[in-house]
């Protein structure tokens, strides 16, 4: 069946559902998305590739070089309703490498979020859409998931520390968004360039020569354990995507020390 009669299909089946899933899931009780579900499958996806130029285009219009996200420039954006509909239809065992796999999850995470955020009311954060981690609302192969299912059952697997800066909730103290959606074949070049944009943000990152301490948004703090698995402590993680002189301290003196500060969940939002 060719994809144009896939997707027609599609959003016949989703507009039956719909009033369906929303009085089960009660009324409220969900973030709203693009795509719903009232039943947990949609048969035998059959989509083989999705397309993450469509997200890419989507990433170039609404986000600025400072990883700030324009919401009236998300708002009706075909390009990412059409990616959310190849995602809802699309196979998951089709897969030939790692950087594939983990790829398509970080893409679909970072989407979702996207749609979340130009569908719900944000006052001045992301946390201000309720059940934004936790709801199960993220369609892919045809089943629910929630962002937090993505994180801690599908992507942990590859115990890939420098995913946490990839996967993107819109807060000034976590990993931005870029004008590109994360691809097979620069994947690992991607995840690098997060991180030390990250490490780089003095928001987030600042380092007490005087007081030999580097302060960090607890943000790293939430995810340290998989640092110290990767690295063998969070210092040593944090110098392989040192800005220079951060680096350069850490060389001279090794017994620095880290303290965190209280994480900035404000929405990165374009002026």
């Amino acid at each position: 069946m060719r994809y144009d009669n896939l997707q027609t299909s599609l959003r016949a089946l989703l507009l039956c559902c719909a009033i369906l899933a929303f009085a089960a899931a009660g009324c409220g009780s969900l973030p709203r998305t693009s795509i719903i579900l009232g039943n947990d499958t949609l048969g035998a996806p059959s989509l083989n590739v999705v397309d993450h130029n469509l997200l890419t285009g989507t990433l170039s219009r609404a986000v600025d070089d400072a990883g700030n996200i324009s919401i009236e420039k998300l708002k009706g954006d075909e390009s990412l309703t059409r990616y959310l509909e190849q995602l809802a239809i699309a196979r998951t065992d089709v897969f030939t490498s790692r950087h594939a796999q983990l790829t398509f999850w970080i893409n679909a995470y970072n989407a979702y979020v996207l749609d979340m955020l130009r569908l719900n009311p944000i006052k001045n954060a992301p946390s201000d859409i309720s059940r934004l981690k936790s709801a199960p609302i993220v369609i892919v192969a045809g089943k629910r998931h929630s962002l937090s299912d993505i994180e801690s059952n599908l992507i942990k697997q590859f115990r890939e520390p420098r995913m946490f800066f990839a996967l993107v909730t819109g807060e000034r103290g976590g990993g931005q968004f870029w004008k590109e959606a994360y691809v097979e074949e620069k994947l690992s070049d991607q995840l690098d360039r997060a991180v030390k944009s990250y490490f780089t943000d003095t928001v987030n990152s600042r380092l007490d020569k005087d007081k030999n301490t580097i302060f960090l948004s607890s943000f790293v703090q939430i995810h340290q354990e998989h640092f110290v698995t990767a690295a063998g402590s969070v210092v040593a993680f944090i110098r392989a995507f040192a800005p220079p002189a951060m680096a350069e301290h850490i060389d001279q003196r090794p017994t620095v020390k880290v303290s965190y500060f209280k994480f900035n969940d404000a929405l990165r939002r374009a002026r």
